[in-house]
């Protein structure tokens, strides 16, 4: 039987409950119908305006409109359950401290029923074409489907799990699930932690989906949006590179097939029972290897892809002059002139003297025997060198097994020396003007023996210009894959594991 607004006295729709003069809910002037059993293992179901503004998106958009490059992605399962008139399942907000403080929500299945009711009369009285929501005081507000969607994304380990394989972002045939989502957010997480200033900027004793940043988003909306841009674009170079042929490195496909028994071993160093407590502990609780694995799976393709593009990128010596001369006044306010010299690239081998005798100062001086002991050994070395396969790989191998320097996990490579940078002596060396590619010897510094290779060298300018033109060209490829595979998102849907930043 029809009613009138119990606000505004405004007649209402039979069986719509939502003012469409005022905006109010008239639910509580409604005797309730009878409600479906929630089903087994589901979330709690949403209220009537819970529900509207979840679902209002989809029902209000016009018939034949495109997807915007951040609308949600639905599966086929999913679209199946559209169609029998299964509601979706509703995305738990808030955090797992306050899920059991929320009053008991009415059931999803006769939600499905009102909503269509509500959606159509509030896109016919307001004349809104799409994503129309109840707002806060009764008043109706635009919410978009970006990474603001809800305030928290945050939900219990066994809830994470239960949603883990639901696709929650795709690229065409290519979907995003929230447990590798999770693996993505997690490892953007971890690396900001990791960064020096972390600590001015986030409180460890606060979860980050309480925290804002200056913008006025929490930090956990941040690093959502990071993970889900890596995601988008790790695969839309991957998706580049499948398209142009190019296969990945064979070194990578054996590191990743080794992956599983490398984390089985480190998982035992560390004193893990298994590869899952590993996981647990240094991303998330639940993250599964499956996804772990694919998290590195895309990333070795996206760089690889990229490293092509790197080694495929050669500006003549006129296109880099111009864009030098383009940004000249950007450069020389960092100092970069075409008259600021040289920088060059050397591999060595240091070979450190044994013994001596230290100080109170903490000075360790060396006796000239000890000395010797050092210029026989570092010779003996170069000798092998010299007597091998005399290259440059050979020499950054026999660097990486005997130097004593940090630099031995490169090869022993320093790049972009400049004058003064180094010890005098070894700077001598590098900067000779005879200085050509594959030039080597042996050079005494207050450190030891250097046995010397010359990589190469270029004139300061030229080497951050023809540095920023390459990057610049490989920026834009990557801006140009993004565009080619757009990404369509589901925000609704996504939750994120809850992790404590303080690690108690």
């Amino acid at each position: 039987m029809p009613m009138n607004c119990k606000y505004c006295s405004e007649p209402l729709e039979d069986g719509v409950t939502l003012c469409p003069a005022c905006g109010k809910d008239n639910a509580e002037a409604v005797e309730p119908a009878e409600e479906a059993a929630p089903e087994e293992g589901t979330e709690e179901p949403v209220s009537q305006a819970e529900a509207a503004q979840e679902e209002a998106p989809e029902a209000a958009a016009p018939e034949g409109s495109e997807p915007s490059q951040e609308e949600e992605a639905p599966t086929p399962e999913e679209s199946e359950e559209e169609e029998s008139g299964d509601a979706e399942e509703p995305s738990e907000e808030e955090s797992p401290e306050e899920s059991e403080q929320k009053p008991a929500r009415k059931s999803k299945k006769r939600i499905v029923l009102m909503v269509t009711a509500i959606v159509a009369l509030v896109a016919l009285a307001l004349g809104l074409a799409a994503s129309v929501y109840y707002g806060v005081n009764g008043s109706w507000l635009p919410k978009e489907n970006n990474v603001q969607y809800k305030d928290n994304y945050t939900v219990q380990a066994d809830q994470l799990k239960a949603a883990a394989g639901k696709t929650v972002a795709a690229i065409g045939e290519r979907k995003l699930t929230n447990g590798l989502l999770n693996v993505y957010y997690w490892t953007q997480v971890y690396d900001f932690l990791g960064t020096a200033y972390a600590a001015y900027l986030v409180d460890y004793t606060q979860p980050l989906e309480y925290q804002t940043t200056g913008d006025g988003a929490t930090y956990q909306q941040y690093f959502l949006d990071v993970a889900l841009d890596t995601w988008h674009r790790y695969q839309a170079l991957a998706l580049r590179a499948e398209a142009e042929g190019v296969e990945l490195d064979p070194a990578l496909q054996t590191a990743l097939e080794e992956l599983p028994q490398n984390l089985e071993e480190q998982a035992a160093s560390y004193g893990f029972a298994s590869v899952q407590e590993l996981l647990d502990a240094y991303l998330f609780p639940g993250c599964s290897l499956d996804d772990y694995l694919a998290y590195m799976e895309l990333s070795y393709r996206a760089y690889h892809y990229l490293d092509t593009l790197y080694e495929d990128l050669a500006p003549t010596y006129e296109e880099v002059d111009a864009y030098f001369t383009e940004n000249a006044d950007t450069y020389a306010s960092q100092g970069i002139t075409k008259d600021a010299g040289n920088m060059v690239d050397v591999r060595h081998i240091l070979i450190m003297p044994q013994g001596g005798a230290t100080d109170s100062s903490g000075s360790t001086t060396y006796s000239e025997k000890e000395w010797e002991a050092c210029r026989q050994e570092a010779q003996a070395l170069y000798d092998q060198w010299l007597n091998g396969e005399a290259t440059e790989e050979a020499f950054a191998q026999l660097a990486a097994e005997h130097s004593a320097d940090g630099s031995a996990v490169n090869g022993g490579l320093i790049t972009d020396i400049t004058q003064g940078r180094m010890v005098q002596s070894f700077n001598d060396w590098c900067f000779d003007p005879a200085r050509e590619y594959g030039d080597h010897g042996l050079v005494r510094s207050e450190y030891g023996y250097h046995i010397m290779f010359f990589v190469g060298g270029q004139e300061i300018w030229y080497r951050y210009a023809e540095s920023d033109l390459v990057a610049q060209s490989v920026n834009q490829v990557v801006e140009d894959a993004v565009a080619t595979f757009p990404m369509k998102v589901k925000y609704r849907d996504i939750v994120l594991s809850y992790v404590n930043l303080a690690g108690e």
